[in-house]
């Protein structure tokens, strides 16, 4: 995932070290096509997907897998070149918000690497299990045990002020 971190937090700093964010056409578009191949391979690396059909069982939609890498990537491009267009624009607040979803693409990325990777879930082998909790039999509470309210105090009514002077 470093082939995709390096080139995008490369242009995150250069945009922010950047005089009010601007970047030149030259260095923006050095830093796209950077990204873009990065993105590339990094998409060529994900498996194929396998859909569920809407007629499918449970069991069935257990099975198939979203593409939660493949869409990651696809919203850090999107990210990406908001902020490039942002930077040769000389837009600094542009700048700010496309940086800002710049890094949290980059966090969604991160986080989807290992869901949509195949892995298994993690497992705490030394550590006991965790209890269960009851499914059944537990009391549920109802409007029969409630105090009414009439048992409760009145509230106390406010002192009369005099009026103060304009």
């Amino acid at each position: 995932m470093s082939s995709v971190v390096t080139p995008v937090t490369d242009l995150l700093t250069e945009v922010l070290e950047a005089d009010d964010g601007k970047l030149s056409a030259e260095a923006a578009q050095k830093h796209a096509d950077a990204i873009k191949a990065a993105i590339d391979a990094a998409k060529a690396t994900v498996p194929a997907t396998t859909t569920t059909p809407k007629s499918a069982s449970p069991d069935d939609a257990k099975a198939a897998r979203m593409d939660v890498k493949g869409d990651a990537l696809t919203a850090l491009q999107t990210a990406v070149d908001a902020l490039l267009k942002a930077s040769t624009a000389g837009d600094v607040a542009g700048v700010a918000t496309a940086a800002t979803n710049v890094v949290t693409a980059l966090v969604n990325l991160l986080a989807a690497t290992p869901l949509g990777g195949g892995l298994p879930a993690p497992t705490l082998p030394g550590l006991p299990k965790l209890p269960t909790l009851p499914s059944t039999g537990l009391p549920l509470p109802s409007t029969a045990s409630r105090q009414s309210t009439a048992t409760l105090p009145k509230t106390p009514a406010l002192p009369q002020t005099a009026a103060l002077p304009n």
